[in-house]
């Protein structure tokens, strides 16, 4: 009779945890998609002050809103910043920004000569100030 009382209980105590753990699950969901609805109105909020700067294109609002990150990244260290460090920080302006994406970014902006690769996978700001944003 007792071994049937613990496994009564055990599986009372196993269903409320699995009904908690639904529960969690469901305010991550929640949480999650409210995230994604704070990071569309960040990106809507940044592209509007861009396009003030007369950029015609949604792509180009983007690719601004990259460059000027890159460019401020490297503006506030010193010493040269790996690529990957830079992608970080351009993901915080442009969250579904891809890697070929921003690589073009900066192959972009070292054309222009805004910025040099120091070294492979590395970058400085140029110190020209005809490049200079």
């Amino acid at each position: 009779m007792a071994l049937k009382h613990d496994e009564d209980n055990q599986k009372t105590i196993e269903a409320q945890l699995l009904r908690q753990l639904s529960i969690i699950e469901e305010k991550m969901f929640e949480l999650e998609q409210e995230k994604k609805s704070v990071q569309r109105i960040i990106m809507r909020v940044r592209r509007e002050d861009v396009a003030r700067k007369d950029v015609s294109r949604k792509n180009s609002v983007d690719r601004v809103m990259v460059e000027e990150k890159i460019l401020k990244t490297l503006r506030d260290n010193s010493k040269a910043i790996r690529t990957s460090i830079l992608f970080s920080a351009a993901q915080q302006v442009n969250f579904n920004l891809k890697k070929n994406t921003f690589r073009s970014h900066l192959h972009r902006m070292k054309n222009k000569g805004q910025i040099s690769s120091s070294d492979h996978g590395y970058w400085t700001i140029n110190d020209d100030p005809i490049h200079s944003p």
